[in-house]
């Protein structure tokens, strides 16, 4: 993934803060970590993390909201789960 993004900045002769070589160094690298991780997984994290957050906030009185992921489509092939959240609240 790096070569792709280094090869299309180079092309383009234009850069993308974050994107200096010395960081695109270490994202296979991240990619890597991130391999197993897959839309059902990200739905799971997602759901114990509300699960476990909620209660306390409804105790509190605390409103809370979730912002769509942006893009909301996978990216650099990395899942998101926003649309999940669509589908089940769309009935």
């Amino acid at each position: 993934m790096a070569d792709y993004i280094m090869s299309f900045t180079e092309k383009y002769h234009m850069t993308f803060p974050g994107w200096e070589p010395e960081r695109m160094a270490k994202l296979d690298e991240l990619f890597k970590a991130y391999a197993p991780v897959t839309k059902e997984k990200l739905w799971e994290n997602l759901k114990y993390f509300l699960e476990a957050l909620m209660p306390t906030c409804h105790e509190c009185g605390i409103k809370m909201a979730i912002h769509q992921d942006d893009p909301p489509w996978d990216i650099f092939g990395l899942p998101v789960c926003w649309w999940m959240l669509r589908a089940s609240t769309a009935s």
